[in-house]
């Protein structure tokens, strides 16, 4: 034969008696509701296909396109010489015992396997798996390894993620503590910071001003009766806000604005004492029934309350409206501007301001309560450290939140900068004392994070 010939001549009988496994139906797939591979092969080796010397190890594994490997336990297929030549030695306890399973050439080994992330997560990576097997075949006295081969492939699919939630922080100034004059001021309009206090002059129309307070007295009286006009529901109420306010340590009165008032009917003078009286009757009033001491009130003679007067005309329909405007902004001597309004269309006018208007300014008394309070430094750190958040400097503000992180108000702030700066754990105690004391930016805020931890796990369980 010429030598050209002999390798092939090698080959073809290499593949006469290389062994020939069987392993049809092997299955390889992703099992959606075990979140896991699954594969499954029945193996075995051709009968005289294997060499009557010989046993074929195979051990199946599972692959990726990168080289990512796992190996499965393998077992092993024996001719009937060789299985009877391993019984002996073991006999003689020439050899260890089999750690494998052993099957004769003919037999099935049913393989089955389940994989999942945890084992090897790069089953989830999206690459093609293959599911094989490696073989080696010994003899006496020999280990051959003989190649890989292919079983079945699969590829998991990464299914369609639903939309990550997304942390928007929710964080709002807070308001400063202004005592028992802040928490009152909210309801009771009367009350108004010092900062805002205006002197009266007699241009000032008071009945026109928001929050005062104003009492009654009986005609061409100066007695501040209590049963008059439903005095009582007012008196009562400047003596509550002036005690809680004078009892507290955060807030205190810093005056009390207090104007009499007569209307324009008779003589300037009379008037002018109507006025000063009514000022000083209230005035005593609530010093007899609080704490409050006279140089605590601003106590104003309104005397004639013209400019109350001519407003009240200004709002109404009345006939002559016009022309009584006309004379009160026209006449400068007060007593001449009241008689040519009594003589005005033969007086009709000014019966009708008898009978309607004047009752209301015959007899008025106002009141104005100021406030002061001591600065809250705490809601003022923490206001700036929430600009600070809004700047998106959550370092820089989680440093200026330590000094008051003690503070049920700082809690949404804090937990914001915590969270930016990486302590989940400690936004989300901080968020939930902040949510306990009311605050429903907090508890926004614990949810959006909790949403976001179980996305997390679901994702990691899952996908």
């Amino acid at each position: 034969m010429k030598a050209k010939y002999l390798p092939l001549l090698f080959l073809l009988v290499a593949a006469v008696i290389s062994p020939r496994i069987s392993a049809q139906n092997a299955t390889l797939y992703w099992d959606k509701v075990a979140k896991a591979f699954k594969a499954s092969a029945p193996i075995s080796v051709e009968p005289k296909t294997l060499g009557a010397n010989y046993a074929l190890r195979v051990t199946p594994y599972l692959a990726d396109a990168k080289g990512d490997t796992l190996f499965f336990s393998d077992v092993v297929f024996r001719s009937p010489r060789n299985a009877k030549l391993r019984r002996r030695h073991r006999y003689f306890a020439e050899e260890l015992p089999a750690t494998s399973p052993e099957l004769s050439v003919g037999e099935v080994y049913q393989f089955e396997a389940t994989v999942n992330r945890s084992e090897a997560p790069w089953i989830c990576s999206g690459d093609q798996i293959t599911l094989g097997y490696k073989q080696q075949r010994e003899g006496c006295c020999n280990e051959t390894l003989l190649g890989s081969q292919f079983l079945a492939k699969s590829h998991y699919e990464r299914p369609v993620l639903p939309p990550a939630p997304v942390f928007k922080p929710q964080f709002a100034f807070v308001e400063e503590d202004k005592g028992e004059a802040g928490l009152l001021a909210k309801n009771h309009a009367v009350l108004r910071h010092d900062s805002t206090y205006i002197p009266y002059t007699p241009d000032r129309i008071m009945s026109r001003e928001e929050g005062l307070l104003r009492v009654h007295f009986p005609l061409d009286k100066i007695d501040l009766r209590r049963d008059f006009r439903g005095n009582d529901t007012i008196l009562d109420q400047i003596v509550h806000i002036t005690n809680a306010i004078l009892a507290d340590t955060k807030s205190t009165v810093t005056r009390i604005q207090v104007v009499g008032f007569a209307s324009v009917e008779g003589t300037q003078k009379r008037n002018s004492w109507l006025g000063q009286g009514r000022a000083d009757a209230l005035c005593d009033y609530v010093i007899a029934h609080t704490k409050a001491t006279r140089p605590l009130f601003d106590i104003n003679n309104g005397k004639e309350g013209w400019s109350e007067l001519r407003y009240a005309i200004e709002q109404s329909s009345m006939e002559g409206r016009d022309a009584l405007l006309n004379i009160i902004d026209t006449e400068p001597d007060l007593d001449r501007r009241e008689a040519r309004m009594k003589k005005l269309d033969g007086g009709r006018p000014w019966a009708y301001l008898k009978k309607n208007i004047l009752p209301n300014q015959r007899n008025s008394g106002y009141v104005r309560i100021f406030y002061t309070y001591e600065p809250d430094t705490t809601a003022r750190t923490i206001n700036a450290a929430t600009t600070l958040l809004e700047q998106k400097r959550y370092a820089e503000a989680l440093q200026m939140l330590q000094d008051v992180r003690d503070d049920d108000r700082a809690q949404n702030a804090l937990g914001v900068a915590l969270y930016m700066t990486g302590d989940t754990d400690g936004a989300l105690r901080a968020f939930d004392r902040a949510a306990k004391s009311g605050d429903e930016g907090a508890r926004q805020n614990a949810k959006a994070i909790r949403e976001i931890q179980e996305y997390n796990a679901r994702m990691a369980n899952e996908y």
